[in-house]
């Protein structure tokens, strides 16, 4: 993920609790932080890539957990 939004690429994110529940995308990648676009409220917001993996995304995309990364090819 973080090679594609390297690359340019903006890296969808499903988030949510027990269940799927909201889509943010990952749009750039500065040091140790992602940053984070939030559809709900149209702001880009700084994550530590650390809350990315231990499951503390409620911060930046409202819950907690990442269910699925849509990583384009190539």
């Amino acid at each position: 993920m973080v090679t594609a939004v390297n690359q340019g690429h903006s890296v969808p994110i499903l988030v949510g609790g027990v269940a799927p529940r909201h889509y943010v995308t990952v749009v750039g990648h500065d040091g140790d932080d992602l940053l984070i676009f939030e559809p709900s409220n149209g702001q880009t917001v700084r994550l530590p890539a650390a809350n990315f993996v231990d499951g503390g995304m409620g911060d930046a995309a409202g819950f907690d957990h990442v269910q699925a990364i849509i990583v384009p090819e190539g």
